[in-house]
């Protein structure tokens, strides 16, 4: 209160004040995954939960995780924790972890909401092997193969092609997961090729 008051007979009134300390500000929380993606050669990642204060109520049942697990989960202080994410096998999806609103700091206030993800491929790719003719014969002893890949493969060629009973020649690449070439039988044998 200020002095721009007076009494009732005209004295000016005195100056005065109070304090009362305020703690209304929410909790917030960063949720770091440190790998940008998972796949079959690395399928973990540490993951840290970086408070913006102390926070009461906080622990592994307050994570929701996708796309994989969450282990080895460590308070590091009262406002810092880490856990290990590993990947689910045999999926291609985006997984994420993230925390809800079920923790408070120390005045009560509620927490916020955090997450983060992470591009997750550790879904093996598959291939079919199909030889257009059904059978070989002097009259007809070549055939087109054609191998399609479940996606776009790398490092792919001939050399991780083995034909038994006949040659390959003539390999083309289609596309990314796409692939031709010509089987010929060998002369004089009667057998199964592939």
């Amino acid at each position: 209160v200020n002095t721009d008051y007076t009494d009732t007979v005209g004295n000016t009134g005195g100056a005065n004040s109070d304090t009362v300390v305020i703690g209304t500000l929410n909790p917030a929380v960063t949720v770091s995954i440190a790998d940008a993606s998972l796949n079959d050669g690395d399928t973990s990642s540490n993951v840290t939960f970086q408070f913006s204060e102390i926070v009461i109520g906080f622990d592994a049942s307050d994570v929701t995780v996708v796309g994989g697990s969450l282990t080895a989960f460590t308070a590091l202080d009262e406002n810092s924790f880490t856990a290990t994410f590993t990947a689910t096998e045999e999926v291609e999806t985006t997984g994420s972890v993230s925390v809800g609103t079920g923790y408070t700091d120390t005045a009560g206030n509620q927490g916020t909401a955090g997450s983060d993800n992470v591009v997750i491929d550790t879904l093996t790719p598959t291939v079919v092997v199909s030889i257009v003719d059904a059978s070989l014969n002097d009259s007809d002893a070549s055939s087109e193969v054609t191998i399609q890949f479940s996606e776009d493969v790398a490092d792919f060629d001939v050399a991780d092609v083995t034909p038994v009973g006949g040659m390959l020649s003539n390999f083309t690449t289609v596309d990314g997961n796409s692939y031709t070439a010509t089987f010929t039988a060998n002369d004089g044998l009667e057998a199964t090729g592939s």
